[in-house]
């Protein structure tokens, strides 16, 4: 589902409305998805941060989209960039991300399933893969110092250290938890890194 509001273009995937709906009709799915939605709060804590940071730094909003993998804001991309300071606006909105799951880890410790929560979403926002804030800070970082040939270089030789890295992460988490998520997750990177790469 798709439409447009006077600040940007929301969509909504239909598998989205359509979890929500039978969770709202069935109070066993509710309970079995807690933990999805609970999540999914965060998240849109997380993406408000970055849509209130880039409102601050004067980046256009152009979409947000709602996923079943989570909620996605995008900001209208510069076409010729001359100062070096759109880079650093760019490392400042995606940092927000993270950092706002930090503070709500912070403002609720007594509760352990919402401090570790934030902390884990903090850490996996953190991580250099695309397309999580992790990658897009480190590209605008290196946006900074280097040039395009060798920034591309770079971020592919640390991309696949670090998808390596959560790999074996998600093998112990198997292994050790029998929790076959975080291996579904990268998945779905390497999913999105393939379509990247052929666009």
């Amino acid at each position: 589902m798709r439409f447009r509001t006077k600040f940007c273009r929301i969509e909504i995937e239909t598998m989205l409305i359509f979890i929500i709906l039978t969770s709202i009709m069935s109070n066993t799915l509710f309970k079995f998805l807690y933990y999805f939605f609970a999540c999914y709060l965060f998240i849109l804590f997380h993406e408000l941060m970055h849509i209130l940071v880039g409102s601050i730094l004067n980046k256009k909003l152009v979409r947000i989209k709602f996923s079943i993998s989570g909620i996605f804001a995008s900001f209208e991309k510069e076409k010729y960039i001359i100062d070096k300071g759109v880079y650093v606006k760019n490392i400042l909105i995606y940092i927000s991300g993270p950092i706002s799951n930090l503070i709500l880890a912070y403002i609720f410790s007594d509760n352990t399933m919402i401090s570790e929560i934030n902390i884990f979403l903090a850490i996996l926002n953190f991580l250099p893969l695309f397309p999580l804030d992790g990658y897009n800070i480190l590209f605008n970082v290196l946006k900074l110092f280097c040039t395009q040939k060798y920034i591309n270089k770079i971020i592919n030789n640390i991309e696949y250290i670090f998808i390596i890295l959560v790999l074996f992460v998600s093998i112990y988490q198997i292994k050790e938890y029998y929790n076959f998520s975080l291996i579904i997750f990268c998945i779905y990177l390497l999913v999105l890194k393939i379509n990247k790469n052929k666009s």
